[in-house]
């Protein structure tokens, strides 16, 4: 009896869920992996008829190349692929912030954490980063948009917490981690530029 779509796509579901348990995907990114490992597997199984790979031989491979890219910071920053496009421009490793000065606060330290939180939320949903983020990323986006200033860039970035947490990195810098409530403010972020886009069109 021929498998049907609904049929395959169950399995396909099973499999990414083993696929999920057997690696050390945060739970934040949990969402977001599912809907890369499943759409890897579907091309997989749509391919040549070759057998899909053991789960664990999945993750090793999904954890050594970025996933999701900007379906999965759609996804993770609650909207849409067009209003990710806006907000990012992602080429195979590299991120960078597309946004005007304009979308970000009028007052610096605060535009300069808003950065942050759009460049670890991005890196990270995107599947460039696996787990966490060299805060040289953020300098460099800050300096970018001109709201970087070196004398307060360590205190911006340990004020953070708990949106992002941070550690010591080198001798200068910080190794940075999202968390779920830190998506949540970076969606709001997001949002706020979208409607600001929007408006301007």
């Amino acid at each position: 009896m021929p498998t049907t779509r609904i049929e395959s796509a169950l399995k396909l579901a099973n499999q990414t869920w083993e696929v999920l348990h057997s690696s050390d995907i945060p739970e934040a990114e949990m969402e977001v992996a599912f809907g890369a490992i499943f759409s890897y597997l579907a091309q997989d199984d749509a391919g040549s008829g070759s057998s899909v790979p053991a789960p664990e031989q999945l993750a090793g491979r999904l954890a050594d190349e970025p996933a999701a890219g900007l379906a999965g910071v759609a996804q993770a920053l609650k909207i849409d692929e067009e209003t990710a496009s806006y907000l990012y421009d992602i080429d195979g490793r590299e991120l960078d912030l597309t946004i005007a000065r304009d979308d970000l606060s009028t007052d610096r330290a605060t535009a300069m954490r808003e950065v942050a939180l759009l460049v670890v939320a991005g890196r990270q949903a995107s599947g460039i980063d696996k787990d966490r983020t060299d805060s040289g990323q953020v300098r460099n986006q800050g300096v970018h948009l001109g709201v970087m200033a070196k004398n307060t860039f360590r205190q911006e970035m340990g004020a953070l917490n708990p949106h992002i947490t941070s550690k010591p990195q080198g001798q200068y810098g910080r190794s940075l981690k999202m968390t779920r409530i830190g998506y949540d403010a970076a969606a709001s972020i997001a949002q706020r530029v979208a409607t600001r886009a929007e408006t301007r069109r």
